[in-house]
């Protein structure tokens, strides 16, 4: 996975701010929230945007989002949660600048163009002449020092005036990069130009995920779903049937990684990609292969198994038919969600609790 910015405005509350503003910050606060509080997203805030909202005032909120809650008289929002999560924003470690390796660059100033500048025209003046110095930073490290991944992301929230996956073109002439070692680089062509994605969250930064890359020898219950997440979102793109029974609601059990690994489902991605394939299937409801009630013996007129806890159903399908003939198995709750439980051999009949 490839650079992802964060726009300072993420983090902007309006003022004046009315509910549909509050709305739209808490909204584009949540569509990020998860790629912020995970280490393993390479999402990156900027040190000198941080310090520019201070200098411009948009921060700290002090009781401003309290008040505005109550005044609205808004009870569908929780006030710690969404303190929490700009905390989280303000504490995301490594910066940008300390990843990129920049210590300073000498540009012409009036070369930089950005379109939409709209991007930079709704901060304050300190604040969007840190988002200009970033977005040179990203530029430079893409393409002078190369030492990030091309096609990089802008993570910000919804706006009427900005289209999900638009490009933000930034141009400028650059003349001097110095890098955090102080050795100087030569620039050889001093008009650079790149486009970054404009993203409202992170699902649909993985629509342009590599699969592989997500599912990372299956490292954590974290690659699992995402990868599942990339593999819904192309099933969705294809166009789905109607009549389907769609589960919203999914999750891991507490074996499901194990297994994973126990059978070389890790490391052979070719069945990992069935094995991903065949969940985001009976999540939208439409399985690869038959699913049946995983019963609690081997005679076919036994039972469902029934889990005590909680009174979930066990199922089962099909994954592979040669070698050991793999299934997978999982549980449906009373509420509607989804649990895969593990993967195994059609001779185990095991389905973990």
């Amino acid at each position: 996975m490839t650079f992802i910015v964060v726009d300072p405005f993420l983090v902007i509350l309006s003022a004046p701010c009315n509910i549909e503003q509050l709305d739209n910050f808490v909204e584009g606060l949540l569509d990020w929230s998860e790629a912020i509080s995970r280490e393993d997203i390479p999402i990156f805030v900027s040190e000198n945007c941080l310090n520019a909202l201070y200098e411009d005032g948009w921060f700290p909120f002090d009781d401003r989002l309290h008040q505005l809650i109550k005044e609205l008289d808004i009870d569908y929002l929780d006030e710690e949660t969404i303190t929490d999560t700009v905390r989280t924003i303000f504490n995301r470690e490594p910066r940008l600048e300390e990843s990129l390796g920049i210590r300073d660059f000498a540009h012409d100033e009036e070369s930089f163009l950005l379109n939409p500048d709209l991007l930079i025209t709704r901060l304050g003046k300190c604040t969007s002449e840190a988002l200009k110095k970033t977005l040179i930073n990203v530029l430079i490290s893409e393409i002078i020092l190369r030492n990030i991944q091309p096609e990089c992301f802008f993570a910000t929230r919804k706006s009427p005036l900005l289209g999900e996956n638009e490009k933000l073109h930034v141009s400028v002439n650059i003349q001097m990069v110095e890098k955090t070692d102080q050795t100087i680089v030569e620039v050889v062509s001093p008009n650079l130009q790149n486009d970054l994605t404009i993203c409202f969250g992170y699902q649909n930064i993985l629509k342009y995920a590599d699969f592989i890359s997500l599912w990372n020898n299956a490292a954590g219950t974290t690659n699992i779903t995402d990868a599942i997440e990339r593999m819904i979102i192309s099933h969705r793109d294809e166009g789905l049937s109607t009549g389907r029974k769609e589960y919203h609601e999914y999750r891991v059990g507490n074996h499901f990684l194990e297994s994973i690994h126990t059978y070389g489902f890790h490391a052979r991605f070719d069945w990992a990609r069935i094995l991903i394939d065949s969940c985001a299937r009976i999540i939208l409801g439409i399985p690869k292969n038959e699913v049946f009630e995983f019963r609690v013996d081997d005679r076919p007129q036994s039972a469902q198994r029934v889990r005590k806890s909680d009174g979930s159903l066990a199922w089962r399908t099909h994954l592979t038919k040669n070698n050991e003939g793999f299934r997978l198995m999982f549980w449906t709750t009373e509420g509607g969600v989804i649990e895969f439980a593990n993967v195994g051999p059609k001779k185990e009949l095991i389905i973990y609790e």
